[in-house]
């Protein structure tokens, strides 16, 4: 008798756990909502395309389409911080207050021009700026390589810097080349 008692007890209790997971269900989803919206050129008006936009804090990301078109789905309801970035421009954090209907962000980004240092990564696997390294360092101009007839990269390194030593690996068509920097 006891088991009976015990098995219709189990499955009522599980019946109930069922029961309650289909009602809280629903409510879970109406806990997020969407962010849509346009990044555009403060300068020219224009859409931007591969802008970052992210929610800080969650792992919620898009990144815009040619038009410049963004969409973040299943975003927590209540306040949240927009963050969209690009190289070039200057990154904007927005404050946005998400609930189930969709919020439209249009965002205009500004042009940031700035000037980035050589970074030289060394035989140790730091990277330092090339200002702060002891060695001296040999740097390439695009523009020369540029006016000349070269084929590949190492063409283009052959006979420009004296620490470089470039061999053919083989004589076929289209194969590499050994490369070698300040000897074996």
């Amino acid at each position: 008798m006891h088991r009976f008692k015990f098995l219709r007890t189990a499955l009522l209790l599980g019946a109930f756990g069922v029961l309650l997971a289909s009602i809280t269900a629903p409510a879970a989803a109406q806990r997020t909502g969407t962010i849509r919206g346009v990044v555009t050129d403060q300068g020219t008006g224009r859409p931007i395309a591969g802008v970052q936009v992210s929610v800080e804090g969650t792992r919620i990301g898009s990144i815009t389409n040619e038009e410049g078109a963004f969409e973040l789905a299943n975003v927590p309801a209540g306040g949240v911080r927009v963050r969209v970035r690009m190289i070039g421009y200057s990154s904007q954090l927005i404050e946005a207050s998400v609930s189930t209907a969709p919020v439209d962000l249009n965002v205009v980004l500004r042009e940031s021009v700035i000037s980035l240092d050589a970074v030289v990564v060394t035989g140790t696997g730091a990277a330092v700026e090339k200002k702060q390294l002891g060695n001296t360092i040999a740097t390439l101009d695009m523009a020369n390589i540029e006016a000349s007839p070269v084929q590949s990269f190492s063409e283009a390194l052959a006979a420009r810097e004296p620490s470089v030593n470039i061999n053919a690996s083989s004589g076929i068509a289209g194969a590499g080349s050994r490369i070698r920097i300040r000897g074996s």
